[in-house]
């Protein structure tokens, strides 16, 4: 919604500090999980849902590891979005230089 009606576009300034802030939030997290015991799972850290059929069951139980692969996805994501973008700034890049 962003990208198309207001024109902003996905940086890599931008996806360090949504990085660095997911991060930070995952710490907060982790501490609010660990507080409240078997009554929380905030950002899913704490354990699997039971019973649903999520994407989220497919990560292991080990919090560092589902951390790390959930790091994965979420790179994984920002490229995905930015590739539109990449193409274009070549586009214009090349025909900067061709004139």
């Amino acid at each position: 919604y962003m990208m198309f009606v207001y024109k902003m576009r996905p940086t890599f300034k931008s996806m360090i500090k949504s990085f660095c802030l997911l991060f930070v939030l995952a710490m907060i997290a982790l501490y609010a999980n660990s507080i409240l015991g078997g009554r929380s799972n905030y950002l899913f850290l704490a354990t699997t849902e039971e019973g649903a059929d999520s994407i989220v069951n497919m990560l292991p139980k080990n919090i560092p590891l589902r951390l790390l692969l959930m790091s994965f996805a979420v790179t994984t994501l920002f490229f995905v979005s930015y590739v539109p973008w990449f193409v274009k700034d070549k586009k214009a890049k090349k025909s900067l230089i061709t004139k």
